[in-house]
């Protein structure tokens, strides 16, 4: 199915877990301009921590029940020149909600803290290269949900990474 994207937020499932909600119309089809939400699970955040010179097992003390992966990264810094990536930690964590306080443990141990300050539902649309009025694709054979009262025709539940952004153009007659 083709979805014209209009917007996204996110929310929290029973479980906790972040759940990224696509809201559009369809396109393509004979049912043009239905209302759809896509829900997209999976997804989680993250952020990353310059920490040349600090132990890893003080970062993962330091920040116990905040983070599920800490892994180290190849990454080139966001500010100045660099010949060559720096060595980071992606911290990816359980909850969007916890990111500022992350930071802040984070800044207290003198470590410099990067994409920290990238609003969630912003940092899944710069990941996937979705932006408004982009027109994504999705497989939606069994994967229809019950609405649970959303103003909305038709509502689907996907993982992240089953999200395909096209290159398609989409002419909005009014």
């Amino acid at each position: 199915m083709d979805l014209l994207v209009i917007d996204c937020d996110y929310k929290q499932n029973k479980k906790g877990e972040p759940i990224i909600r696509i809201f559009g119309k369809k396109v393509g089809t004979s049912d043009e301009g239905k209302d759809i939400v896509l829900h997209a699970r999976g997804f989680k955040p993250y952020c990353y921590a310059n920490v040349a010179w600090i132990a890893e097992e003080e970062v993962k003390t330091a920040l116990k029940g905040y983070f599920e992966t800490i892994e180290k990264v190849e990454k080139y810094q966001p500010i100045g020149y660099q010949l060559k990536p720096s060595e980071m930690l992606k911290i990816v964590l359980f909850d969007p909600k916890s990111t500022p306080e992350v930071r802040k443990i984070l800044e207290e141990m003198d470590i410099q803290v990067m994409e920290a300050d990238i609003p969630f539902k912003n940092r899944f649309m710069l990941d996937i290269g979705m932006s408004g009025m982009s027109v994504i694709q999705f497989d939606e054979i069994d994967k229809q949900i019950n609405n649970y009262g959303l103003n909305v025709e038709e509502l689907y539940m996907v993982d992240y990474n089953e999200i395909y952004v096209t290159d398609k153009i989409v002419n909005i007659e009014y």
